[in-house]
Parts: structure tokens; C-alpha cells; sequence
């Protein structure tokens, strides 16, 4: 009997994978060109099957997609959520528990139930650093100190976390992750579940601005490579400020060690090239099996911080033109957002040509505010951590609120992103933004709105020809002014409340009078509601 049990195991593990096989050869039809980053206009964009591709996501806790039965109960929750893409994590420690011999039935059903529920995923490998600690390599890695080399402090004590100069680490990592983007081709190549990996978390160094163990020592008396001053002479006229200024204050130097090129900043600087350096073998290794886009994220600096108080050597914003130049096989240098000031933080990861990608970010009702700010930006994903803390089917939360809206603006935000047709904006009330859109000039008056106590506006414009604009969001009052001289009037022809109905968005109410006029001399105002999330269309026209 026993024999029998096994045969017929046998028989429908065989099943299972002729019924895969089949069902990748019915997708490789018209589906095969895998997701890749296309440049448009100053930044790149998401390409699935053709289109761009904008992720209204959520990444979950730590350890919750390393359970499939802790799965179930989540699966249907991250439906109800409106999201087209589930950020999970795959660790070392799972797939590799013995060297050598990998394990990737836990990616296998992560997929496969992704599938079910018509979900995009984007896998997280936590190897080396999670959190700029080493908790999820295996045991036969953190065990080894000798082999697998830590960190260490001044004096020479080991740290919870591997040294970037660890070659025997560096190798075993990006075997593993090699193994796993292999296995992910194989499974998944035809039809394109996963459609980014974000290749280590939060890497750098803690409580400490560089790595003191004696290889490091030894690096950092060495000159600076020429790979990254190479770099730095070519995108002198474009690089981001606040490097710039490392470099100037010490003379714009090209030949010396580090603290004789960057002063002050030379650990920071240290650890972001050797850090860059460690996960661009990790990536590219990866990208040799199977070449999805790749991100590494920030655990982000700020105030009055110093590198160590934040991970040193992460990819934050000012270091982007040492990632950038560290690691080439690195698509997106992502922040993971959980400041006050989200929009100038979007900015600061918007330059030297990084895509704006978000894969972590403060959950509740600020995240439903954000996220028009982010779009607006062109960002190719925007995802709240630890989306699973929501236990309410349905979900009835702002921003299940807001990634319903914005689905259904995908095709306008898809044809508009990076181009300056869109603008996305937050504000507190009281606060005016002006800015120009098509043939016209507009003042943005925020009016606060009922999501949270700090009345935050939220919205996105959109052009869709010169004199026709989409609005969507909450609490604010756009005003169009004419920049034609010869006509230096402004009315509006005829604007629209929109609802979205069988796919489409149709017009229901025309508004005139208060919705439009608000007591303003001319009939040039759309007024967008503070109590809800609307959408509404309007057509202006200019006169003499």
C-alpha cells in the first residue's frame, strides 16, 4: 500500500508538471518578451506584454510568505485591497538550508497562488543583509565566521552583520541567487508573474561609518579605483548636488585614497562603492540566468544623521552616483519611505536617470495621500509595508480607496508617465501650488481633506489635449489662467463628474454654477471634494 501511495504521488507530481509545461507553451504564444525597463523621456518605464506597467502594490511582513497555510487567509485580503502586485520576500536560509541543495517549493506556490488570484509578484531576496544585519543567510554561512568573514569594529570584534569584503560570501550568495533566477525562468519565463527582484534589504553597515575588520582596513588605504573616478569625470556636469559637494570640497581630486578624494564622507563613500561592488556580482550573476529588472532599496538618511545611525554605504540618494557606477547591473536605486517630507524624498531619487520605484513606504491613510504624489512622478511602484496587517474583508481603508481609483486610470497613466502631461501633488490646506498644464497656467488652492487630521490634499492632472484636463483626488480647487496674451481670458466649455462603469469612465454630472464658478468673477474652477476621491473633466477655452 505504501508503494501505491508513492506511485500515485508519482504520477501526479508528473501531472502537475506536463499541466505547467502546457500551460507555458500556451503563454509563450504572444507572450514572450520578458518585463524590461524602457527608457522614456527622462526616466525608464515598466514593460509587460508591450505596455508600461504601473504597480498599485503592498509588501508583506518579514516572515509571512514563508508559511503557505499562513498564506491562505491573506491572498483573498490582498484582492479586496485593489493591488496588482504583492512584494514578497525569499530568503537564503529557506532555499539553500544545506550547501549546494536548494528548495524552491515555497517560490513554486507563491507563484502559483499569485496566479490564482491574478497577482503580479515582486521577489525579495534577503541573502547577505536584511536591514543591514545578516539574519537570513543559512546557518552553515553565519556559523563559519572564518569562512564567511563579519564585520567588525575598532577593535576588532565581530558584528552581526557580513563584511562586503567577504569573497567567500559574495561567491555563495550570488550561487544561490543564481539558482534562484534560474529556477524562476524555468517556472515562470513564458508567463511573467514575477516581474522585478530586489536584490538584498537595506544593505550598508550599522552603528559604525565603515567596516573596521583588517580587509577593509587594507581597501581603504588603497587609492580610489578608477571605475568610480572614471564615472564621476564623465557625469561631473550632472551630478547630484550634494555628492558634488563631497567632491568639490576636497578639490574635485582624481587621484589619491579616500580620505584624501572625500574628506569627511570618504567612509560613506568607502562603503557604498565596496557595498555596490558586493551586490552588483549578486545581480549579475542572477541577471546571467534569468535578466528581470533589479532593484536594491534605502534604508534612507536624514536630519542630522550620520552614516552608521542609518546603514552606511546604502544606496541613499546623495550616493547614487557611486551605485550607479558600483553596480551597473542594478536597474533602480529605491528609497523605502517612512520620512514626513514623501515628496522631497521622491524627488531626491528622481535624478541622474533613476526610475522612481517605491517598495516601501508608511501604511494607513497618509500612503492613500502619497500615492498620487508618487504616480504623478512617474513612479513605477508605490507599495505600503506590512499590507497584511489589515484583516477586514472587504477592505475599507483610504487607500483601498485610492488604488481603485487609480486602476482604473491606468490606461491615461500609462500613456502620460514621465511626460509633462501629468503632475501628481499633495498639500496642506491653506496651501497654493501653481504650476503650467497644456495651453494654460494653473493655481492649485488645497482645501484639506477627511482622511486624516492633517488635511492633506492629494491629486493628479492630466492633459489630455491643450484645453482638456482629468482631475482626480481629494480637496483641492484647480483654477485655469489663459498665457496667451491675445486672449487673455480663460472660461471653462463644459466640465463632467466621471464614474467608471463596465471598464470605461462615463460622464454623470455636468457641472456649472458652485462646482465650477466658486464665487470667482470668471467660470474657470474645478473643484475636487473633500469628503471623497472623485474624478471629474473638464474643457477649457480662452477669449479675448
Amino acid at each position: 500500500m505504501k508503494t501505491l501511495n508513492i506511485f500515485r504521488k508519482q504520477i501526479l507530481i508528473t501531472l502537475a508538471s506536463l499541466l505547467l509545461f502546457c500551460i507555458n507553451s500556451a503563454y509563450c504564444q504572444n507572450n514572450t518578451k520578458i518585463p524590461y525597463l524602457q527608457k522614456t523621456g527622462i526616466s525608464k518605464q515598466l514593460i509587460l506584454d508591450g505596455k508600461p506597467f504601473i504597480m498599485l502594490a503592498g509588501e508583506l511582513h518579514n516572515s509571512s510568505s514563508s508559511n503557505l497555510a499562513y498564506m491562505d487567509s491573506i491572498w483573498s485580503r490582498m484582492v479586496s485591497f485593489h493591488l496588482n502586485t504583492l512584494l514578497a520576500p525569499v530568503t537564503w536560509e529557506m532555499i539553500e538550508p544545506e550547501e549546494g541543495k536548494f528548495d524552491f517549493t515555497n517560490v513554486d506556490s507563491l507563484i502559483i497562488k499569485a496566479r490564482e488570484y491574478n497577482l503580479h509578484l515582486v521577489f525579495l531576496w534577503f541573502g547577505t543583509w536584511k536591514n543591514a544585519c545578516s539574519t537570513y543567510p543559512p546557518l552553515w554561512v553565519r556559523q563559519n565566521t572564518k569562512r564567511f568573514k563579519r564585520a567588525q569594529s575598532v577593535k576588532g570584534e565581530n558584528l552581526n552583520a557580513i563584511s562586503c569584503f567577504s569573497t567567500e560570501t559574495n561567491k555563495a550568495d550570488a550561487k544561490a541567487f543564481a539558482s534562484l533566477m534560474r529556477h524562476i525562468k524555468e517556472f515562470d519565463g513564458n508567463i511573467h508573474t514575477v516581474l522585478t527582484i530586489q536584490v538584498e534589504n537595506e544593505s550598508g553597515l550599522r552603528y559604525m561609518s565603515r567596516d573596521h575588520s583588517p580587509l577593509a582596513d587594507e581597501a581603504f588605504k588603497n587609492p580610489v579605483p578608477n571605475q568610480l573616478i572614471d564615472f564621476l569625470k564623465k557625469n561631473r556636469n550632472t551630478l547630484i548636488p550634494e555628492f558634488d559637494a563631497i567632491w568639490r570640497s576636497n578639490g574635485y581630486k582624481t587621484i589619491g585614497n579616500w580620505t584624501e578624494i572625500f574628506g569627511n564622507d570618504a567612509d560613506e563613500v568607502f562603503m557604498a562603492w565596496y557595498t555596490g561592488q558586493y551586490i552588483e556580482k549578486v545581480a549579475e550573476a542572477g541577471k546571467a540566468e534569468y535578466p528581470l529588472p533589479m532593484y536594491a532599496n534605502a534604508w534612507l538618511d536624514g536630519g542630522k544623521a550620520k552614516a552608521g545611525d542609518y546603514p552606511s554605504g546604502g544606496p541613499v540618494a546623495k550616493m547614487i552616483p557611486v551605485w550607479q557606477a558600483a553596480a551597473p547591473h542594478i536597474d533602480m536605486l529605491a528609497p523605502d519611505i517612512y520620512r514626513p517630507d514623501f515628496a522631497f524624498v521622491c524627488d531626491t531619487f528622481t535624478r541622474m536617470g533613476n526610475p522612481l520605484f517605491i517598495p516601501e513606504t508608511s501604511f494607513g491613510s497618509i500612503a492613500a495621500e502619497n500615492i498620487f504624489y508618487a504616480i504623478g512622478k512617474g513612479a513605477i511602484c508605490f507599495s505600503p509595508f506590512a499590507i497584511d496587517n489589515i484583516n477586514r474583508v472587504p477592505l475599507t481603508t483610504p487607500i483601498a480607496d485610492s488604488y481603485l481609483l487609480l486602476s482604473h486610470l491606468i490606461p491615461y497613466l500609462q500613456k502620460y508617465q514621465y511626460t509633462d502631461k501629468l503632475i501628481g501633488f499633495l498639500g496642506k490646506k491653506g496651501e497654493t501650488l501653481t504650476c503650467d498644464l497644456g495651453n494654460y497656467s494653473l493655481s492649485i488652492n488645497f482645501t484639506g481633506n477627511s482622511f486624516n487630521i492633517d488635511t492633506i490634499s492629494c491629486g493628479l492632472l492630466i492633459a489630455t489635449s491643450d484645453d482638456e484636463f482629468i482631475a482626480a483626488g481629494s480637496g483641492y480647487t484647480v483654477t485655469f489662467l489663459t498665457k496667451s496674451v491675445s486672449k487673455p481670458h480663460a472660461e471653462i466649455d463644459y466640465a463632467y463628474e466621471l464614474i467608471y462603469k463596465n471598464g470605461q469612465w462615463i460622464r454623470e454630472r455636468r457641472l456649472n454654477g458652485d462646482e465650477t464658478g466658486v464665487g470667482s468673477i470668471h467660470n474657470i474652477a474645478l473643484r475636487m471634494e473633500e469628503k471623497k476621491l472623485t474624478v471629474k473633466t473638464a474643457k477649457i477655452f480662452s477669449y479675448e
